[in-house]
């Protein structure tokens, strides 16, 4: 369309690295032939990958601007936050006995994002499962099936050792399993209620007082997660609704890490948020691992993927690859994975 100006916004969210690599190299000849491109995006690599200069922007105003080869990610997500932001790695631990086993678990609701086939899985005691796929592959229905959303079609899931016979999200939740939902604002939370309702959990007996709500008991549960975990609200009266996506995620976190649940479902946990508040949820999630937890991190951001996870499995076309340790993959492995032109060598 002859045009001169290109805007794009998170270009890359549904590409293989692969993808990505081949759509940078167009805009670079692009670029050379006189188009201007604006690309917005929050993946420091992408951005350091591509750009000739780079502007950050926070609480809507611009608070620096650089040449792309003066630039790193410190500094560039030190003007995004404001502050110096700890970087969080895993140590290296030996992992303990099986949480959660998938074995030939098949689904199928005749739509390919929600279908899965023959897959086997395995989560154990402290280490993070890293899914890895670019979105649509059956991300959903294997999130479904690890959170008693669903049940499948064929094979078996042994949860703690024990055959799962009824598949149920409240019985889930009270036996040790969080979930930490792709969509924070549809499932995570009511934005109508507020931050104090929203992070306790009010079937618990725990906030209650003969058969009714204890509401000074979830207020103060409120008053030392929002402290605990830095949520920036007016108070714990204040609607949901106002919270930016970083401290919803954080009020999500207060509430699924209240009870150091045995089995972490995290999907998506730090998708659409700066660099501050993935810290703080990469931060809880090792955490947990630490104190013994299984977690099976459901992600499309390889570098938060291969950041956290102890092993790494490849969801294409509702099959997951076998799992292989995250110290023995490279990035462009892993994109060749996820669009199907590779199996893994476990397999």
């Amino acid at each position: 369309r002859d045009a001169r100006l290109l805007v794009l916004d998170e270009p890359t969210a549904v590409l293989t690295p692969r993808e990505a690599d081949s759509l940078f190299a167009i805009l670079r000849k692009l670029a050379t032939a006189g188009l201007s491109v604006i690309i917005i995006a929050h993946k420091l690599a992408e951005v350091l990958a591509v750009s000739h200069r780079i502007a950050v922007l926070r609480g809507g105003k611009k608070v620096g601007e650089m040449a792309t080869d003066q630039a790193d990610r410190r500094s560039i997500a030190e003007l995004i936050v404001g502050r110096d932001v700890p970087v969080s790695r895993r140590s290296e631990r030996v992992p303990g006995k099986p949480v959660i086993e998938l074995r030939d678990v098949t689904i199928d609701r005749g739509d390919a994002r929600r279908s899965l086939h023959g897959v086997n899985l395995l989560a154990r005691e402290g280490e993070i499962l890293g899914i890895a796929g670019v979105s649509g592959n059956g991300q959903a229905a294997l999130a479904q099936l690890i959170a008693g959303l669903d049940r499948p079609d064929g094979g078996s899931v042994e949860i703690f050792g024990e055959k799962v016979t009824k598949f149920d999200a409240h019985k889930f939740a009270q036996n040790g399993i969080a979930r930490i939902p792709e969509d924070r604002h549809h499932d995570g939370m009511v934005g109508s209620m507020t931050v104090a309702e929203n992070i306790a959990d009010v079937r618990s007996r725990d906030y209650q007082k003969f058969g009714f709500l204890d509401f000074e008991a979830i207020r103060k549960r409120a008053e030392h997660a929002i402290a605990d975990y830095d949520v920036r609200c007016p108070g714990p009266d204040a609607p949901a609704c106002l919270l930016s996506g970083g401290n919803i995620q954080k009020l999500i976190l207060a509430r699924v890490l209240e009870k150091s649940p045995k089995l972490i479902l995290a999907n998506q946990p730090s998708r659409g948020l700066d660099v501050g508040a993935q810290s703080e949820v990469h931060r809880r999630l090792l955490e947990a691992r630490e104190g013994g937890a299984a977690v099976v991190l459901i992600s499309e951001d390889l570098d938060e993927l291969l950041t956290l996870s102890d092993q790494i499995a490849v969801i294409h076309a509702g099959h997951v690859s076998a799992a292989i340790a995250a110290n023995d993959i490279d990035r462009s492995e892993l994109g060749l994975m996820m669009a199907g032109q590779k199996k893994s060598d476990a397999d």
